[in-house]
């Protein structure tokens, strides 16, 4: 008998841990926006609506980098692309192409897509401190 529930727990263990939706999650922003991670690849910035829903997003997935104060929030986002090894037209990051993105807070203005050369000369125009810095979400989010 003991033998069985210990086959029992592991098996249950070993579903719970593979279940989709347990690594998910969100990060307050300023502004009331909030980096929401829906799955694996799924990672977009929207606006929070309540709290625990969000509003279209305003930065696509696949959100890989974000910096914020109170008056910006910058992010960095991978294009798409289909995944080579299947046939169901499901997308993967393309880490070779990265978009970048400003949200300007106090004037509620998004600027977007952007590519490396153009993010910094906006980040110059609008003022942003050098020491606002781009970090990958694995390392902010709670």
């Amino acid at each position: 008998m003991r033998m069985y529930k210990a086959i029992f727990s592991i098996s249950l263990f070993t579903l719970l841990i593979g279940c989709a939706g347990l690594a998910d999650y969100d990060i307050d922003l300023p502004g009331n926006y909030s980096i929401v991670r829906l799955s694996a690849h799924q990672i977009i910035i929207a606006p929070k609506l309540t709290d625990d829903s969000w509003g279209s997003a305003v930065i696509p997935t696949e959100v890989a980098s974000v910096g914020w104060n109170d008056d910006f929030i910058l992010a960095m986002q991978y294009s798409m692309m289909k995944d080579p090894t299947s046939s169901n037209g499901y997308e993967i990051p393309d880490t070779s192409k990265m978009n970048y993105w400003i949200i300007d807070i106090g004037q509620n203005q998004i600027r977007g897509p952007m590519n490396l050369t153009d993010f910094d000369e906006t980040k110059t125009k609008l003022k942003i401190p050098e020491t606002l810095k781009l970090k990958d979400i694995d390392k902010i989010k709670k």
